[in-house]
């Protein structure tokens, strides 16, 4: 892992109880949320990133919520958060450019 997801997991380590409990908290609504809307035969289609890809060696880590990063990580998460799959299908722009669309599976 490199150093900037080492460090997230750090900071997990350094958090107190109450924090984690509140997060899965929210994880657990998130996920009743998901299933209740995805019922199962269905999928969502969702782009995979909120842009094109960035040029290699050249991601922006604002974590602000404007950068790349967390716009990113805003879509990618969703399945891992729901307890869902989800499928890329990799895509080309009009320009070339790579871009992908996501499905995101309903429950069993």
């Amino acid at each position: 892992m490199g150093p900037k997801i080492a460090a997230n997991f750090a900071n997990v380590k350094r958090a107190e109880r109450s924090a984690l409990a509140a997060s899965l908290a929210l994880r657990l609504h998130a996920r009743a949320s998901l299933t209740s809307k995805l019922v199962p035969g269905t999928a969502l289609c969702l782009p995979t990133t909120p842009c094109v890809a960035p040029v290699r060696g050249h991601v922006d880590y604002d974590r602000s919520g404007t950068g790349y990063l967390p716009r990113t990580l805003c879509l990618c998460s969703i399945a891992g958060l729901g307890g869902l799959p989800q499928l890329n299908l990799p895509h080309v722009t009009a320009a070339g450019l790579p871009c992908g669309v996501s499905l995101l599976g309903g429950p069993d």
